[in-house]
Parts: structure tokens; C-alpha cells; sequence
């Protein structure tokens, strides 16, 4: 049995040291990922407006960056 470089337990992400670097690095990717998402919604002529946008945000990526 190998030892993995990142155990996943409880919902956090721990490496070897115990940080949670890997968990805040796998959280950011995964806001980076929907903020991108968020993105190919509306373009500048047509789609979200500023405050549809902001609840999109509020709603999907801030609970991802706080976790």
C-alpha cells in the first residue's frame, strides 16, 4: 500500500504536514472553474446583467471560497 500525497477525510483536504494548502488550492480551481462558467453565460451585448451576475457570484462561488 502506497501512501497518498493528499488524504481527503471529512470534507477537508490534508496533506502529509497536516496544512490545508491542498484543500484551499482544490477550492480555489474549483471557483476559478465556475467563475469561468459564470463567464460564457452572457456576453457583453446580451446576457446577465450586473446585479444577475452578483447574485450568481454571491450564491455559487463565495460558499465555495469560504468552505
Amino acid at each position: 500500500i502506497q501512501p497518498k500525497p493528499v488524504m481527503r477525510w471529512l470534507g477537508f483536504r490534508l496533506d502529509s504536514h497536516l496544512s490545508f494548502c491542498a484543500h484551499v488550492l482544490y477550492f480555489a480551481e474549483r471557483a476559478s472553474t465556475t467563475v469561468k462558467a459564470m463567464l460564457m453565460l452572457g456576453s457583453s451585448l446580451r446576457g446577465l446583467t450586473p446585479m444577475q451576475r452578483r447574485m450568481l457570484f454571491i450564491s455559487y462561488v463565495c460558499p465555495l471560497l469560504t468552505y
